[in-house]
């Protein structure tokens, strides 16, 4: 017991050294990752090639290797570094450069369309990833029918009036056909080609709502006049 409680307080100074340089290190490494990562995928061509050199330079050599020269090399070209700090930089860099590539790739797999989608929300750069975790999980989409209208022509009108939404199924909205997914739940054709969509999301409000409500009853009685299959009802 007498020998545990002499080296007992050497060692919780290097415990604590320890957990010191593996915060600070950490805390530098993921600023690097992040700046490294989004610079593997930058437009400027010399922030992609030196972000790319630097993760492939601290991934390809050991983390020793790395040590040793910041320690003893960089001396040779008047740059003097403390033990601790080289310590700190060294894990920084190595961290940073593998978490690059994990940033990279959480950017990559974010699919095209909803980063359109951020674009078309007119989110900033820095907001579209954040935003798009948080926000775009949380909207709904609502599909409703309306007999012997056409929905494309619902959806001219409604962009009119400043309210925008969409029609047949998300997977469909781009082509002329009706949508196979509303054929395939038993729809109709002339049901699918009605079919209007309406996504709420965390920025709409109550007024948004009951402008639709009020703008849409409107929009479909003028349609339904100038239609021949409703006249023939």
């Amino acid at each position: 017991m007498a020998e545990l409680a002499r080296l007992l307080p050497p060692l919780l100074h290097g415990a604590e050294i320890t957990a010191g340089i593996t915060l600070v290190s950490t805390l530098l490494g993921a600023v690097l990752a992040f700046v490294a990562g989004s610079g593997r995928l930058a437009r400027n061509p010399a922030l992609r090639y030196s972000a790319r050199v630097y993760v492939e330079i601290f991934r390809g050599t050991s983390l020793l290797v790395q040590l040793f020269w910041l320690f003893f090399a960089l001396p040779l070209l008047g740059i003097n570094l403390s033990p601790l700090s080289a310590g700190i930089l060294g894990l920084g860099l190595n961290i940073g450069a593998y978490g690059a590539e994990v940033v990279r790739g959480a950017m990559q797999a974010v699919p095209r369309g909803q980063l359109e989608a951020a674009r078309a929300l007119n989110f900033k750069p820095l907001q579209a990833i954040p935003k798009l975790k948080k926000e775009f999980k949380k909207e709904t989409s609502i599909v409703g029918f309306i007999p012997h209208v056409e929905g494309e022509t619902v959806v001219m009108n409604l962009d009119r009036e400043g309210i925008c939404i969409s029609t047949r199924s998300a997977c469909n909205s781009a082509s002329v056909e009706s949508s196979h997914v509303l054929r395939a739940i038993g729809r109709l054709p002339e049901q699918a080609y009605g079919s209007v969509r309406l996504t709420l999301g965390k920025w709409t409000t109550e007024e948004d709502v009951e402008r639709v409500l009020d703008v849409m009853p409107r929009i479909v009685a003028k349609l339904r006049l100038d239609s021949p299959l409703y006249n023939k009802r």
